[in-house]
């Protein structure tokens, strides 16, 4: 991630394979799902200051989850 006029860069996610879809929420955070490997991952990137804020491994399709 870089800042607009291109300073700033700071790698936050490397070794992903494939960027499936990206969102920023209303609090200014961008939300990525992201696939590496054959797993499937959500990060949660604070803009202002290239942080990463959570990252987690989500279910396959068909996985039980656990509500515990």
């Amino acid at each position: 991630m870089s800042r607009l006029d291109g300073s700033g860069y700071t790698e936050i996610i490397s070794g992903y394979s494939d960027l499936i879809t990206q969102a920023v929420n209303k609090q200014g955070n961008l939300l990525i799902v992201y696939r590496r490997q054959q797993q499937v991952f959500s990060a949660l990137i604070d803009l202002r200051d290239f942080k990463l804020l959570d990252k987690r491994a989500l279910p396959k399709v068909g996985d039980q989850v656990s509500t515990r």
